[in-house]
């Protein structure tokens, strides 16, 4: 069917387009341009004044209280303290708090509206403020209320009675917070970053391999490496984490049982000797003191499974000694390195047990096998923490053989291994005794066995995906460093050499800089 004459025909060149029809877009993209520009700040007014005080009360209803009557007054001064921070002046001056608002006219009903909603919040902090002032409990208080004169002021009403109940129902948990190992952190609670930031020179310290104790013949490589692996750069690291707090809290309660039972020996060691809490204690004193608790509560154990890698083949290589001969291949690892590395953190208290089952050829779908027949070693304790460190064997060579044969794709083998993996370790076993451990994911894989990007990243891809959908933790090495590796494929530091002899060559085994990091 013909055109008629009134339509515009496709051109290829948008510039020879009629000038009226250029003049009329134009024209209309303005007009709805500026048009929404006008909706947005008015629904963003309308919904800084609506929202602010039920948004802050939802968020502040998961916080600890020590008390209702200071939990209330906490609650607000967090309400207000947020909203300065996140629109500062200007959120207060919508509110009304300015004298040159108030004094507007009012025939704009917005205005209208806005300081209808200010004088309500401030009547419901008043009845707060006087419940803290003549120190009756909210709870007590009737719950025969007027009825609310608008849908926000029962919205309002329902969430405050949402935050009194929940902290009537759970308020006995905050009662007993010394006995718990959070109540050994600082109050407010820091962020992972900043602890990693403020002990630093600990970390560095605590990074020695073990038989490098006294000389630290690698301290100034290991400074250089962390130097390298900024908060930021470790950040990228953390791909997802555990939805199901359980086996956190059962590993937390493990490692306060132990830490209170040193803690009160090595006290009982200070009165005896006539020690301030500040006077230092010689460490094999406190290695001492912990062998010596009768019924000592157990340790904390973590069992990493993985394969060469994970052993530390190739660990020995570096860019400061050729003489390397008494760092072993296990303790060189990172593994055997964390073995010192939790000890001297923990300021020498011994919380944490470490046992590594990594064998050189082996991959996820070994690890599965272990882990069915439940064939660990008798030396080899049941884990509370399970740490899957296979990812580089999982796309070696020779899993990719298994593939063909198999007649699949890498990926569907991968992921078949992998997921078969995961539910047998989160499936109870029976009999076992022993509830399943905390699982992570460890992807270390940065070789070169493949030279695209899509199938580079299939570990790292499927490791993400099955771990977002069974909420399992999943910690990516490769990440971290990842555009420094590939970004100069004749580094070395990081992973392995793939010019070691010259040639362009396949290589997995990262060097030492890799299990130091």
């Amino acid at each position: 069917m013909a055109p008629s004459q009134t339509s515009v025909p496709f051109s290829p060149h948008p510039h020879r387009s009629r000038n009226g029809i250029k003049i009329r877009t134009i024209t209309t993209h303005t007009a709805t341009f500026l048009a929404g520009i006008f909706m947005a700040f008015v629904f963003s007014t309308v919904h800084l004044t609506n929202n602010h005080f039920s948004y802050n009360l939802t968020r502040s209803s998961c916080r600890d209280f020590a008390s209702i009557t200071s939990g209330a007054d906490s609650f607000l001064k967090k309400s207000k303290i947020e909203n300065q921070n996140e629109h500062g002046d200007v959120s207060a001056k919508r509110l009304g708090e300015h004298e040159e608002y108030r004094n507007m006219p009012k025939n704009n009903e917005l205005q209208n509206s806005l300081l209808e909603d200010q004088k309500k919040n401030e009547l419901l902090q008043r009845e707060i403020d006087k419940w803290r002032n003549s120190q009756v409990h909210p709870l007590s208080v009737s719950s025969k209320s007027s009825e609310p004169s608008s849908m926000e002021e029962a919205f309002q009403q329902r969430l405050l009675r949402q935050f009194l109940d929940y902290y009537k129902n759970n308020s006995h948990k905050y009662t007993s917070r010394e006995n718990d190992m959070c109540s050994l952190l600082p109050n407010p609670t820091p962020s992972t970053l900043s602890l990693w930031s403020h002990f630093l020179p600990h970390i560095l310290n605590s990074s020695k391999h073990a038989h490098d104790w006294h000389e630290y013949e690698f301290h100034d490589f290991t400074a250089r490496l962390l130097s390298i692996l900024t908060p930021d750069r470790l950040n990228r690291g953390v791909k997802t984490l555990p939805l199901d707090w359980t086996p956190i809290q059962r590993s937390l309660n493990i490692l306060h049982k132990r830490w209170t039972a040193v803690q009160q020996e090595i006290d009982s060691y200070r009165t005896k000797n006539n020690l301030s809490p500040t006077d230092p204690i010689d460490p094999k004193t406190i290695e001492k003191l912990q062998n010596s608790i009768p019924n000592a509560p157990r340790k904390l154990n973590i069992l990493i499974m993985g394969g060469s890698v994970t052993m530390g083949v190739v660990c020995h290589l570096n860019p400061v000694t050729t003489q390397t001969g008494k760092y072993s291949r296990r303790a060189c690892a990172w593994p055997g390195r964390l073995n010192t590395f939790f000890p001297y953190l923990f300021g020498y208290y011994d919380l944490v047990n470490i046992d590594s089952l990594a064998l050189g050829g082996t991959n996820t779908e070994s690890g599965r096998t272990i882990w069915d027949y439940s064939i660990l070693p008798d030396e080899i304790p049941y884990p509370d923490i399970l740490i899957n460190a296979y990812a580089t064997n999982d796309m070696h060579y020779n899993s990719v053989q298994d593939a063909i044969k198999r007649n699949v794709t890498l990926e569907q083998s991968v992921f078949e291994l992998s997921q078969s993996f995961i539910r047998q370790v989160l499936t109870p076993k029976k009999g076992c005794g022993h509830p399943p451990p905390l699982l992570l994911y460890f992807d270390d894989y940065l070789g070169n066995e493949q030279n695209e990007i899509r199938e580079t990243m299939i570990s790292s891809r499927v490791i993400r995906e099955l771990s977002e959908y069974y909420g399992i933790g999943s910690i990516s090495y490769a990440d971290v460093v990842r555009d420094i590796v590939y970004g100069d494929t004749r580094e070395w530091w990081f992973s392995s050499n793939w010019y070691e002899k010259g040639d362009y060559e396949r290589a997995v085994h990262p060097h030492m800089g890799m299990h130091i990091r």
